[in-house]
């Protein structure tokens, strides 16, 4: 399914009530998602800046990002560059893994291993905590 946000979020919960297995069904998200649309978004998160260790090859740098911007969004903004492309989560080129700390993912369908292994889609995963990220560059990064 591909759409603005407040669509995909009523779909989801359509689609909860079909009982199907997380990853059955692929969404595309058109712009960007403000993550206090979500009942789910924990109060005490918002309106808040956090503090993101953004790990890198060689590099460690520390850096604000506010509760309401995807981590990719408070990497770019910070003169990171971090690999992305469909920037809905879907592609998976974003992909990084968290070494510590909390986050929120407003859509279900991430893939059971990047769950157990807590990586995920910097585009569409906003800090609900200080966080440690370690991102991988590669090709997709836009060097």
């Amino acid at each position: 399914m591909s759409g603005p946000a407040a669509m995909i979020h009523f779909v989801n919960q359509e689609i909860k009530k079909l009982d199907l297995r997380p990853g059955q069904v692929r969404q595309e998200m058109s712009g960007s998602v403000n993550p206090y649309f979500f009942k789910n978004y924990p109060e005490e998160a918002k309106n808040k800046t956090f503090n993101m260790t953004v790990k890198t090859r060689d590099q460690i740098q520390v850096i604000p990002a506010r509760s309401d911007e995807s981590l990719l969004v408070a990497m770019e903004r910070a003169g990171i560059i971090a690999p992305s492309s469909c920037r809905s989560g879907v592609c998976g080129a974003c992909r990084s893994r968290v070494v510590n700390g909390k986050v929120f993912i407003p859509f279900p369908g991430r893939r059971a291993a990047d769950s157990e292994y807590n990586y995920v889609n910097t585009c569409v995963t906003f800090l609900i905590s200080d966080l440690t990220l370690q991102v991988p560059v590669h090709d997709y990064a836009r060097l």
